[in-house]
């Protein structure tokens, strides 16, 4: 990748970062609630989703779902219906308090980080990086693909 691709894509991701989306929401949230421990522990997550997005790509798995339109969709659903749930018990656990003050319970980071893992793995917007925007930038003849992809995904992440 040369300096001129290398700068295109790096604006490519910052407008990906910088986009609202469930990953974003599902971490503000967070935040709101648990404070903002929960929200970093929830934003590394995230990170780390894209770094299995990365793997994924590298190990040829988004040229699968490029080609597979089958596979492609029964993904997408797995997302929505997922992001479907976590909003469902977010409104059913929801607490008549005053709706500033953080929860003073518990908080399990584990599972923060796991939901914020599973909503960046689920994420369509990611999904679709991964699959039609990353590989523009790769050379197909460079040595090295699979470092190479998993390094991007690194940036992304």
């Amino acid at each position: 990748m040369d300096a001129s691709q290398l700068g295109i894509f790096a604006v490519a991701v910052l407008i990906l970062n910088l986009t609202p989306g469930p990953d974003m929401l599902y971490t503000i949230a967070t935040g709101m609630q648990r404070g903002p421990i929960a929200a970093l522990v929830s934003a590394i997550g995230v990170g780390s989703g894209a770094l299995f997005h990365g793997a994924l790509t590298a190990l040829g798995v988004s040229a699968l779902l490029a080609t597979s339109e089958v596979a492609f969709d029964v993904l997408r659903i797995a997302g929505a219906v997922y992001l479907i749930w976590i909003g469902v018990r977010s409104f059913k656990s929801r607490r008549i308090e005053k709706p500033i003050e953080i929860m003073t319970t518990q908080v399990n980071y584990t599972s923060l980080f796991f939901r914020g893992l599973t909503t960046n793995i689920l994420n369509p917007k990611v999904i679709l990086f991964f699959v039609a925007l990353l590989p523009q930038f790769i050379d197909p003849t460079a040595a090295h693909i699979e470092a190479l992809l998993f390094a991007m995904a690194c940036f992304v992440g």
